[in-house]
This record gives structure tokens, sequence and C-alpha cells, in this order.
């Protein structure tokens, strides 16, 4: 039996998102804003009564058709490779079907440049993947945070270096943008007013859409295809930040685009951060990676570390 609530709450929100070269390509600090308004909206269901077991094995089937795709290490692997994981090219062709599986995008003819992590205050290693349309897009030398200069990736994706399961995957382009062609002036408009929080908050609290339950479906949707594995018992609508900006017809900086951030929660109990587009429904980002954080890590001090 499924219900869909809908109440709106004041939300206080600090960021605390793990810094990864999987949203590098993007400009994910407009995001970090200390205060969020937005509509609670929780689809439930009936709890599952069977026991599911999860394949730790997400490698590709036997026999199925690789893609032909040019796959290069990336010039900044800083970890060495653990012996246990899985081969570079064998990551990039998971990647390339959840790429097809989330986007539906078939990745032939593309460039796939891989690198390795793993960090202390994470439980599991990784491989990334920056897909681009061609090696020249990877050019580091221009400036990575503006989409369309320089260090172009249209799509990033992380799984799990030793089982391959879907972590993170995200569309590079349907992140935020200042103006149609990403103009200078606007970008510069969003930092300037960013350092008066309460004017900026004017135009960063945006309504959700009215009719959420859509949209809450539209996420769902999205999380059963990351979740091969697993059921989609929740989605629960957690906050709003624009994906566009742009100067109105009298020069004042102006919102054009919303992203919605929904948390989807799987019968296992681990939560996927959905983001949808507003204005298309389209997938933007989805990340699993937060789950994987030892609990009680602590990031500051001289020596991070539990306790």
């Amino acid at each position: 039996m499924e219900s869909i609530n809908n109440k709106e709450i004041l939300k206080t929100a600090l960021a605390a998102f793990l810094a990864i070269g999987l949203f590098s390509a993007a400009f994910v600090g407009v995001n970090n804003a200390v205060f969020a308004l937005a509509t609670s909206t929780t689809e439930s269901f009936s709890p599952p009564t069977d026991a599911t077991v999860v394949p730790a094995d997400n490698t590709p089937a036997d026999g199925h058709l690789k893609h032909e795709m040019t796959i290069y290490m990336s010039p900044d692997q800083y970890y060495e490779i653990n012996a246990n994981a899985m081969q570079p090219e064998e990551a990039a062709e998971i990647g390339a079907l959840y790429i097809d599986d989330m986007f539906g995008t078939n990745i032939d003819g593309m460039v796939v440049e891989m690198y390795f992590t793993t960090w202390p205050s994470n439980t599991k290693m990784y491989w990334h993947g920056n897909v681009a349309a061609s090696q020249n897009d990877m050019d580091r030398e221009n400036d990575r945070q503006v989409i369309g200069i320089g260090y172009n990736p249209i799509y990033s994706f992380t799984i799990d270096a030793i089982s391959g399961e879907r972590i993170d995957i995200c569309h590079n382009q349907e992140f935020v943008r200042f103006g149609a062609d990403n103009d200078e002036n606007v970008r510069s408009a969003v930092l300037e007013l960013r350092k008066n929080p309460e004017d900026f908050m004017k135009i960063y609290a945006a309504e959700p859409p009215e009719q959420i339950e859509e949209y809450a479906l539209a996420a769902r949707g999205y999380a059963e295809k990351h979740f091969i594995n697993t059921e989609v018992v929740n989605v629960e609508l957690e906050n709003t930040y624009p994906a566009s900006y742009d100067f109105d017809e009298n020069g004042d900086l102006i919102v054009t685009a919303l992203q919605l951030i929904f948390t989807s929660t799987d019968n296992t109990g681990r939560e996927a951060e959905v983001v949808i587009m507003r204005e298309t429904k389209n997938l933007s980002r989805i990340s699993t990676q937060h789950n994987d954080i030892i609990p009680g890590y602590n990031y500051e001090g001289d020596v991070p570390g539990l306790g």
C-alpha cells in the first residue's frame, strides 16, 4: 500500500558534502547554503517480508557486447591501486552500462578517464570515470569549475572497485549554469551575492513544484535503476537548489532552473541522494557514497580518524 504525504517545513542545514573528484567539473559550491526551504514529501511502502540477498558481484554478464571506447588512466592518479581491485577496463565497462541504464546513452566512440581512490574514512575503495567526447575535453589547464570551458566531461561515475556496485553517477551538463553560455558576468554576480547570505537566500530558497508527487515518482524510478539488486521503499524530498542563473530584463539576478534533491532508501537501509531537474524531470546525479563513511569519523584536527 503506497501513500504520499506532503508537509512544509523550514530546514536548517549545514552542507556535509564529501569532496571527491566525481563532481569536480561542476560549480557545486553554490548549494552549500546554510538554510533551505523545502516541502518534505514521503512515499511510503509496506516493508518486505522476505529477506533480500544482495549479490556481491555487479560485473557485466558473460557474452554481452562491450562498448567501443578509449580508456586511459587519469594524469591526476594519486592513490596506489589495490591488488584486489578490478582492472580499469572492466570498471569502465560497468560504468558504461551504468550510464546507459540511468541516462539511456551509449558511449561508444567516447573517451573514459579512469582513476582509483581509497580513503581511511570510507569502507569501500572506488573506481571513478569521467566520460567525454574526446580527450581534448579533459584539458585541465583551463577552468574546470565552469562547464563548457576546458575540462568538460559529459558524465562521471563511481563504482565499488571490488564488487562493481553502483555508487555515484552524474550528468555534468545538468549541473549549475550561469546564463545560456555560462556568462562570466552572471557567475561573478552569483559569487558576489553569496557574500550576503540574507540576499542570496531570497533567490536561493525556491518553492518546489505543486505536482511534487510526479517528481517523487520520477526520483523513485531513477533510484530503482540505481539499486538494481534491491527494492526502493521510501522517497522523500529533502531540499531544492538552483540549477541555472541569469539576468532578467531589469538586470536582476534570477534563478532560471531548479534542481530537486530526494533521498531514496532501499530495503537494506542504503540511501541514495537523487537530484532531478524541475523543468524536465531529467536526472542530474545520484549518489550513495555517503553511506560508506565510517560512523564517527572525524575530519578535523592534525590526525583525522575515529574519536
